[in-house]
């Protein structure tokens, strides 16, 4: 950070800040959620839309969150 300006610096770091504490809250989230969502996927058939569209949102998001977090830091 030593070709930036003091204000871009500060800018930078902050989102930096911001993407740490994004990624924190999903995974503080997904494990919190683990009990619930073992439940939801047991029941009923295991290869249904809404189910599989439930994992993608979940693990995509994961995803983004942490590719985010590592280009940016």
């Amino acid at each position: 950070m030593a070709f930036l300006s003091p204000q871009e610096a500060q800018e930078y770091q902050v989102a930096t800040y911001v993407y740490f504490a994004s990624l924190g809250a999903l995974t503080w989230d997904w494990l919190m959620a683990i009990p619930d969502e073992y439940t939801i996927l047991s029941r009923g058939s295991i290869f249904s839309v809404s189910k599989i569209v439930y994992l993608c949102a979940r693990v995509f998001s994961l995803g983004f969150c942490i590719a985010s977090t590592m280009f940016q830091a």
